[in-house]
């Protein structure tokens, strides 16, 4: 079917780009652009933030277990009471102390603390 003389005007090739109706297209692709921006790094924001709120509270939680099986593994049970070791940076059994504080002294003075 061959097109008449009506139709031709119709089919004719028109450029996809007119100067006059998309004067507004830039600013609008901008400001686009703009909100897009704005979205992105707002959720960008929001999960870092969730993120080092989860693992914040992840690093207490674990501070906690650790805290938990020091108190299990490393603090015994023993003879119960325990004190600073006179002389020394560190605790000793009360009972060994108390038993024999002289033989005490006696080993520090001679180990040379």
């Amino acid at each position: 079917m061959t097109p008449t003389a009506v139709t031709d005007t119709s089919m004719e090739s028109k450029p996809l780009f007119y100067a006059n109706t998309y004067t507004g297209s830039a600013f609008a692709g901008v400001l686009v652009l703009k909100v897009m921006l704005r979205a992105l790094f707002g959720a960008v924001y929001w999960v870092l933030k969730v993120l080092k709120i989860t693992f914040s509270r992840g690093k207490d939680a674990v501070c906690e277990v650790l805290k938990v099986m020091k108190k299990a593994f490393f603090e015994g049970k023993g003879s119960g009471k325990t004190m600073r070791a006179p002389g020394r940076p560190f605790c000793i059994s009360r009972s060994t102390f108390a038993s024999n504080p002289k033989a005490y002294f006696r080993k520090l003075y001679s180990d040379g603390l």
